[in-house]
């Protein structure tokens, strides 16, 4: 039983190191891109997560409305493929 309740506590503190560390890369990458000239960041479905001052200035919407919102609303019909992943387009 001893050595069970180890093994669990080690394994806690693995985990907790991770979240720590995840945490870590999570800030330093959100830092990293909102400093950029702009930046947009979506969800898989490309639904907008988080976008920088500039990126909602080219839009010409206000930051606070970027949210929620998806990417291809902003981007011509004709032109979508260009943002798809390779497995997304239509041929």
């Amino acid at each position: 039983m001893q050595v069970h309740q180890i093994r669990t506590e080690i394994q806690n503190e693995n985990l907790r190191q991770a979240q720590t560390i995840s945490k870590i890369r999570r800030k330093d990458f959100r830092s990293i891109t909102i400093s950029r000239p702009w930046n947009i960041t979506t969800e898989k479905t490309g639904k907008i997560i988080e976008a920088n001052v500039t990126a909602a200035e080219i839009l010409g919407v206000e930051k606070n409305d970027l949210a929620a919102r998806f990417f291809n609303a902003f981007v011509h019909p004709e032109d979508i493929n260009i943002f798809l992943l390779p497995s997304e387009k239509s041929s």
